[in-house]
């Protein structure tokens, strides 16, 4: 089963149409959204002119029967904790939000889909290479 997880810079990158994005969406079986993507995307839109445009283009995309959101859990919650003590404490390769983008991945068995690099920095982090390169 081909299961991948959006963070933000690759659900931005889903609404904008991006060809690469699209074409390893439609290959998935399943296709995860953390919450913390989610209250991003949100934040990012209220910014925008076109809100009502793009609160429509989020709300279809998670309506489609593979699009899963998902929350942490107790073991996310470990996952996070193994993650964040590997990170140097004076300089953070992560925001807080995408080590738990990261933990989530993780407990999900899933690939990231991301055009962040510093994704690639998090050892044992399943991602697609091409789309951050």
């Amino acid at each position: 089963m081909k299961k991948i997880t959006l963070d933000t810079f690759g659900f931005a990158a889903l609404l904008r149409g991006k060809a690469n994005v699209l074409l390893i969406l439609e290959e998935a079986d399943v296709i995860y959204v953390p919450v913390f993507v989610l209250a991003e995307m949100f934040t990012g839109i209220r910014d925008q002119q076109n809100i009502e445009e793009n609160l429509f283009l989020i709300n279809n995309f998670l309506s489609k029967n593979n699009v899963k959101i998902i929350s942490p859990t107790t073991q996310t919650a470990e996952i996070f904790s193994e993650l964040k003590v590997q990170m140097p404490r004076d300089k953070p390769i992560l925001s807080v939000h995408d080590i738990w983008i990261a933990a989530l991945n993780m407990e999900h068995g899933a690939r990231l889909l991301t055009l962040d690099k510093n994704f690639l920095k998090v050892p044992g982090l399943l991602m697609f290479h091409e789309v951050v390169a």
